[in-house]
């Protein structure tokens, strides 16, 4: 299947890529090409699980989960509403659901992503969670009513926008919150990218997972980045962690 996907995407060299922490890059992933679809996508997924399962991805997001929703005032009242921005295959919604199930929390999960193929990807992996549901929908074009959703979770989805596009979709996510937004995304830096490089060459991984990976480091944030955004929207109560493996968690409150 990879080689059957790097047969279908024409993917640049890794020895092309410039090494650029100063600023975030312009360089564009593989995987914004909108005209993924099929097994192409599916296997791309795929390996965007299994990294997030080595790296402990989205643990980052659940972890932020258990302690927003005791924050909640209608928590213990309602059923939480919980929506993940860029769902992808839909997999941090699966954990969630598998939490919730455990821990009695009473839960309504939703999957919005842009792209059709994946929402019927992620159907298709979560056909025994019936708490999930997944929708075709774009967070720009204002079809997402205010407030809709108690939680509105953005994993690894933000660094996949310019910096001219940053202050918009963030007032989005606070527009469609009632409570809190958590983001978790990547921080950065030199280290993670180098460290990078040598761990997906030593386990010979396909080529546009290493390529997405490494432009995925140089789109990144640091803290100071987040920190701003902050300020800038004028949020009085958030915090920011930094997680394994170099990443940012992000906690803000809209409610």
């Amino acid at each position: 299947m990879d080689n059957l996907l790097e047969k279908r995407i024409p993917i640049p060299k890794i020895s092309t890529i410039r090494p650029q922490f100063d600023r975030r890059t312009t360089l564009s992933e593989v995987m914004d090409d909108p005209s993924l679809s099929g097994q192409t996508l599916e296997s791309e997924l795929d390996n965007l699980d299994k990294i997030n399962r080595l790296l402990g991805g989205k643990g980052v997001i659940l972890q932020a989960v258990k302690e927003v929703v005791p924050n909640l005032a209608n928590a213990e009242t309602t059923i939480l509403e919980i929506a993940d921005l860029g769902c992808g295959g839909g997999d941090i919604l699966r954990q969630i659901a598998r939490w919730a199930g455990k821990s009695g929390a009473k839960v309504k999960l939703w999957g919005l992503d842009f792209n059709s193929a994946c929402i019927r990807y992620a159907q298709q992996k979560s056909l025994k969670f019936p708490e999930i549901e997944y929708k075709n929908a774009d967070v720009f074009s204002g079809e997402i009513a205010d407030n809709s959703y108690d939680i509105v979770i953005c994993s690894l989805f933000l660094h996949h926008f310019p910096d001219e596009r940053q202050e918009e979709i963030y007032r989005q996510l606070q527009r469609i919150s009632r409570g809190a937004v958590i983001v978790n995304d990547l921080q950065r830096h030199w280290l993670p990218f180098f460290l990078f490089r040598m761990v997906t060459w030593v386990f010979r991984a396909p080529a546009v997972v290493r390529y997405d990976g490494l432009i995925s480091i140089m789109r990144g944030f640091s803290r100071k980045d987040l920190a701003q955004m902050m300020v800038t929207l004028g949020i009085q109560k958030w915090r920011i962690r930094w997680k394994w493996a170099f990443r940012y968690q992000l906690v803000f409150y809209t409610g």
